[in-house]
Formats: structure tokens, C-alpha cells, sequence
């Protein structure tokens, strides 16, 4: 049947047509053939395990860090290795580490950037036997000005980079197999620059979201905190729910912590007023290492830095000293102001006492993101909510949040609370909740959690009237004019 062969001669144009499609986006085009057949090399950037470079008799070098490249050398290093990491040196999991004239990490983005320089590495011209080739002394190569050894997994190898070629964007180089070329004076940038701005100036090589405590020594007295599931919680000086996005932000910002620049134990001797220091960070990651940061006394001269140290990193940082700002932070505005600790798609009911009378609201199957959730009224009878009203009263109420905290529960009668003006009860499936995509099962949730608010009498000013949550044995002062909204009346 002709319909048949016809078919058959589509089908077999098509898969023709997709092969040569897809199989030309992978070929390089002929820019990019041109520029790979000028390279030097036929290895990647991430292939080079180490990396030397001398320059004015001072040599840098930089290994990967232990268990960032899998294969083990092919060729073992002519040069003495000292990459192994330093006992307590908890930050020893970056990509690269400097190992002379010190061991440290060193700035991951420099020097990948050099080695994909030389990877990359391609010959604005070479000159090949018959050409004329400038003397060493002409090139800059004898001595040269910069020597750089590295090895890729086929031994070590060194280019040997000269002066700036006169009248062009290039520099002499002497690649490995001892040939004399131009290549791009890029190579070259930036590698002048002292041992030390080729650290890595972030002080920590890990974020607030790895800890698991924290406790932060000051004048003022000292600032505990534990993370309790993802929440934080704080420990000193008193016992209390914390204000997470505070601690977040606060923890970040010491984690964030760059050095300006750095100085050997010799070079700030008897100045840094780190024995002892005037303030430390004690740092527990997730996986229970302990890192500390000391912060001492101002650097002479300046206003806006002070030292620091790591003591699982070499030498003294200078760091700004806006730091001490939120090292200092009060207590009081480490707490928590909310009332509830909801979100708003986990609550599945809502429990009022106030004026006498009790409402009580259920939501209805599961909160999809899409629809607005339906609320039933099992008390007072005849009661139907509007959907709208219970959203906004119940968002009202979790974000609701004290002015100020007014101190410990203690005797309930003093604050009004034994006989409450009005309570709220807040019950929500604590995980597992939330919107959920479509077409998704909702995960597993824990029993429900109920969390009741009693607001007493009122408190000195105006419009202000004490609350505490069932739990946490501290009043807050909130608005008076919460308790005005907990009526049938809002409901409608």
C-alpha cells in the first residue's frame, strides 16, 4: 500500500532530520573550532589539581581540597605537598586551599579563574623554527616574571610568562614543550597580588542555616540560643520563645563576616587586645563542630575596624566593626512578640470565649492554595461565617505581636489572667500541612497542637491590655482593641 511507504519514508525523514539536528547543536561552530585548535591544552578547568605560581622569588601555592576531586594524581607532584588541613580547622571542606607560604582556604573564585586561564589558555601566535623568535632576554623569560606550574592529571608542567609584547594585547610566554608564543596579556592580571588576597576573606565557610546553637559572649552579658527543629529558641540570659527572623538575620550577619585584610601573630603583637578578647562567637554546627570568633579592640587609627580571630585559621583579620552592633543586641529583642506560632494554612480551628459567649469555627477539608478554605460554625447554633471574615480575623490574630513583653506569668491574678477578658484556643497540624500542589498527596500530619491565648486586664497606657499563651510563662502587652474584634458580629 502506497500510504504505507509513504509513512515509512516520513517516519525514517524525521528521525534523519533529528539526528542531524540535535548532533550539529552539540558540534562547536567554526569560531569556536578555530579558538580550540589555538589552545595549548585539551584539558578542562576542573581537571587542574594544583596550581604554583612564583613570582619575584615568592612562590603561591594552592591544592584542591581533600574530597573535591576524586581521581588521585597520575603523576605524583615534584614539589613538597603540605595540603593537609590543620587539627580543628573546621572549615577545611572548601574547593581550594593555599598550602605556602601558609595553609589556609584560599578564594575559590581567584583561583578557579586561574586555572580555567589556563585551560582556556589559547596563542595569539606562535614562533615556530624558521620564524624569527625574540632572545629570552627580549621576552622577559630569562628571568621570567612569572612561573606558573600546575599539573591536570598528566604530570606537572610550567608556563614561563614574560613581558608585554610591544604593540600588542599580548605577553611572551614559554609553554611546556619549550616553544616561545604570545598569548593574551589576561593571563598575567592579577597575578602580582600579595600571598594574602588570595585567601579567602569570608571567615566562615558556612551559613546560619548550618547551625544548631549559638552563644555570643559580650560586656553586656552573654546571648544563648538553640535551634529547636528549625525554629530557635533562647537559652540566656533568660529562658524564652526566640524571634527567628531576628536570629536568623542576626546569625547571618556573623557568618557573613569578611576580613578586610589579614596580619601575622608578629605584625599585631600587643595590639590586638584579643587576650583576652572583648567579644566571641561560639558557633555549633548541625554536625556538632564548634567554631569561635574573638573580636578584640579597634585598629589603630581607623574607626570603622577592629581585630579578629579564628583559631582554627592563621594569623588576625581586620573586620569592620559594625559587627559589634548586632553583637550587641538586647536580649528583649531576641524575643518572640507573636502570640500564636502558626502559619495560616496549617490552623483547622478556631475557639473563642469572649462577652459570654463561645464560637467555635472548623475549617473544612484541605487547604489547596487555590480555593479559599470553608469554614462551618459548630457553635453559636445558626452561625454562618463568611469565609473572608474568619481569614482576616484569624491572620489578624497570628500576626499579631506584643509591644512589649511585661515580664513573668507568676501570679495570674496581678495581670488579670485568672479570669480572662476573652481567650482564643488555635488548634493546627503542625507538619505535614500547607498548600499543596495539584495532583500532590498531602504528606503525613502529626496529631494536632492547640495553642490558647487568655487576655487579661488592662495594662497602664493607652488602649493596651496584658495576654499570655498557655505555655510560656511570660506576659505581653498587645492591643486592647483585639479582644473589640473577638465577637459573632466580625464573623458575618
Amino acid at each position: 500500500m502506497k500510504w504505507v511507504s509513504t509513512l515509512i519514508l516520513l517516519v525514517a525523514a524525521l528521525v534523519l532530520f533529528a539526528f542531524v539536528f540535535f548532533w550539529e547543536r552539540k558540534q562547536p561552530t567554526s569560531e569556536e573550532a578555530a579558538a580550540r585548535e589555538k589552545r595549548l591544552f585539551t584539558f578542562e578547568e576542573k581537571d587542574v589539581r594544583w596550581i604554583e605560581l612564583d613570582h619575584d622569588g615568592t612562590a603561591v601555592r594552592f591544592e584542591r581540597a581533600a574530597g573535591t576531586k576524586a581521581a588521585a594524581p597520575a603523576v605524583a607532584s615534584p614539589l613538597p605537598s603540605a595540603s593537609a588541613h590543620p587539627a580543628g580547622d573546621a572549615d577545611a571542606s572548601s574547593g581550594w586551599r593555599m598550602v605556602r607560604p601558609l595553609q589556609d582556604r584560599a578564594d575559590d573564585d581567584l583561583v578557579n579563574g586561574l586555572a580555567r586561564k589556563i585551560a582556556e589558555l589559547a596563542a595569539i601566535r606562535t614562533f615556530d623554527a624558521g620564524s624569527r623568535v625574540p632572545s629570552d632576554a627580549d621576552a622577559g623569560l630569562q628571568p621570567p616574571r612569572f612561573r606558573i606550574s600546575f599539573d591536570a592529571g598528566a604530570g606537572p608542567r610550567t608556563l614561563t610568562a614574560g613581558r608585554d609584547a610591544p604593540a600588542t594585547s599580548g605577553v611572551f610566554l614559554r609553554s611546556p614543550d619549550g616553544k616561545t608564543c604570545l598569548v593574551p596579556r589576561g593571563l598575567v592580571e592579577g597575578l602580582d597580588r600579595p600571598a594574602d588576597e588570595w585567601r579567602d576573606h569570608s571567615l566562615f565557610d558556612f551559613g546560619a542555616v548550618d547551625l544548631s546553637a549559638a552563644e555570643l559572649i559580650r560586656p553586656a552579658g552573654p546571648l544563648r540560643f538553640r535551634r529547636e527543629g528549625e525554629d530557635w529558641r533562647l537559652t540566656a540570659p533568660v529562658e524564652d520563645e526566640a524571634a527567628g527572623s531576628k536570629i536568623q538575620a542576626l546569625l547571618s550577619s556573623i557568618t557573613a563576616v569578611r576580613a578586610e585584610t589579614f596580619h601575622t601573630e608578629q605584625e599585631v603583637a600587643g595590639k590586638t587586645a584579643l587576650q583576652p578578647p572583648v567579644r566571641q562567637a561560639r558557633l555549633t554546627r548541625r554536625d556538632g563542630t564548634v567554631v569561635e570568633l574573638a573580636i578584640g579592640g579597634p585598629v589603630e587609627g581607623t574607626t570603622d575596624r577592629v581585630y579578629a580571630r579564628i583559631p582554627s585559621r592563621p594569623g588576625v583579620a581586620e573586620i569592620a566593626s559594625r559587627i559589634l552592633q548586632d553583637l550587641d543586641t538586647a536580649p528583649d529583642a531576641c524575643r518572640s512578640r507573636k502570640l500564636f506560632g502558626f502559619s495560616p494554612w496549617d490552623v483547622r480551628s478556631i475557639t473563642i470565649q469572649s462577652k459570654g459567649t463561645t464560637i467555635e469555627l472548623n475549617r473544612e477539608g484541605e487547604t489547596s492554595g487555590a480555593a479559599p478554605p470553608k469554614w462551618t460554625a459548630v457553635r453559636p447554633p445558626g452561625l454562618t461565617p463568611k469565609p473572608e471574615a474568619v481569614e482576616s480575623l484569624l491572620n489578624d490574630l497570628l500576626d499579631l505581636e506584643a509591644s512589649e513583653i511585661a515580664g513573668p506569668a507568676g501570679d495570674l491574678a496581678a495581670w488579670g489572667l485568672d479570669s480572662p477578658t476573652a481567650s482564643v484556643a488555635i488548634t493546627a497540624s503542625t507538619e505535614g500541612a500547607g498548600p499543596q500542589p495539584a495532583g500532590k498527596a498531602a504528606a503525613t500530619e502529626t496529631a494536632p497542637r492547640t495553642q490558647l491565648v487568655r487576655f487579661g486586664k488592662t495594662a497602664p497606657g493607652e488602649g493596651r491590655i496584658y495576654a499570655q499563651r498557655e505555655g510560656r510563662p511570660w506576659v505581653l502587652i498587645v492591643p486592647a482593641r483585639t479582644v473589640d474584634t473577638l465577637d459573632v458580629s466580625s464573623l458575618k
